[in-house]
Order: structure tokens, then C-alpha cells, then sequence
């Protein structure tokens, strides 16, 4: 039995995911906003819980959301003074939802990395590697891109569309 599903039967698929998408984006309003120092505690709550939950290698290495928490934590002082990073606030309850914490693809990283726990080293490796290949040896320039570090959404608003509307804002 042949399982591909018509051209047709694909739209209306994609109309009726889009239409629900808009329902859901409907039944809830969003402020974006701009990192600030203020938002420090909670974006670092939300991402821990966010990573520790739901992160593949986060959750293979054991981090706590503590654990977590304190990784972002040193990333505060520099999201506020590059102002790339965004936040997703609910305007009905004013709680954070979302999260995309980015910087400039040229900035060094923050200090206090080496006294995360060493449970954070395979995650560092893997992505070193991964960053080596992409950039194929050259240093990034100050400027020149963005790095979309960490991005996460609160349990319960997955769905809604906040994670896309983080990058759009970004």
C-alpha cells in the first residue's frame, strides 16, 4: 500500500497545522523584548529547565538545571551589552515564555566557563568540533554574524510559534 500522501492531501495538512498554529497564537499575547539585567534570573531559570529537560546532550551528561542556570548566568553581562539576546514575556501574566539568548559570532565568551561542571566538557568538545568545521579555521570578525546560542520556550507555550517569532525579533 503506497503510504506518500497526495499533493492535496499534504495542503490541506499544511492549512489545517497553520490554522491551528493561529488558534493558538490567538489565545495568548506576547511581549518581545530586549534582554536586561532584570531579566537575568529568570531567562536562566527558563533556559536551565528548558536544556535540562529537553536537550539531548543536556540530558545524556546529567546537567541539572542548577547546573545550567549558572552556564547561562555568566552569559548575562555580555547579552546585555551586545543586545542581540530577546526575551517572550506572556502580557497576560507578565511571566517569561521564551528565551533566545544570542551574541556576536566574533566575541570571545565570557569568563568562568572553566569552573562549570566538568559534566559540561563533552557538550563543550562536541561543539568546539563542530564550530571548527563550520568556520573552517578563520576567525569570525566583531559584526559580522550572529551566533543564536540557546534558544528555549517554556513547557506548556511549545507550539505557539514564540520560538520563530525569538528569531524574527532577534
Amino acid at each position: 500500500r503506497e503510504m506518500c500522501a497526495t499533493a492535496g492531501e499534504r495542503d490541506r495538512w499544511a492549512d489545517k497545522k497553520t490554522t491551528g498554529l493561529n488558534q493558538r497564537m490567538a489565545n495568548q499575547s506576547i511581549n518581545y523584548s530586549l534582554y536586561t539585567a532584570a531579566d537575568a534570573g529568570e531567562m536562566s531559570r527558563l533556559l536551565g529547565d528548558v536544556f535540562t529537560e529537553r536537550d539531548p546532550p543536556a540530558v545524556v551528561v546529567g546537567l541539572t538545571a542548577a547546573e545550567f542556570e549558572a552556564f547561562v548566568r555568566l552569559y548575562g553581562p555580555k547579552a546585555e551589552a551586545e543586545g542581540l539576546t530577546v526575551v517572550a514575556r506572556s502580557a497576560a501574566t507578565g511571566d517569561m515564555v521564551g528565551a533566545l539568548l544570542a551574541e556576536d559570532s566574533g566575541s570571545e565568551p565570557p569568563d568562568g566557563l572553566e569552573q562549570l561542571s566538568p559534566k559540561f566538557n563533552p557538550i563543550f568538545d562536541i561543539l568546539g568540533q563542530l564550530d571548527a568545521e563550520y568556520s573552517g579555521g578563520l576567525a569570525r570578525q566583531r559584526g559580522e554574524s550572529v551566533h543564536l546560542f540557546l534558544l528555549g520556550v517554556a513547557q506548556g507555550h511549545t507550539g505557539t510559534g514564540i520560538a520563530q517569532q525569538l528569531v524574527t525579533e532577534c
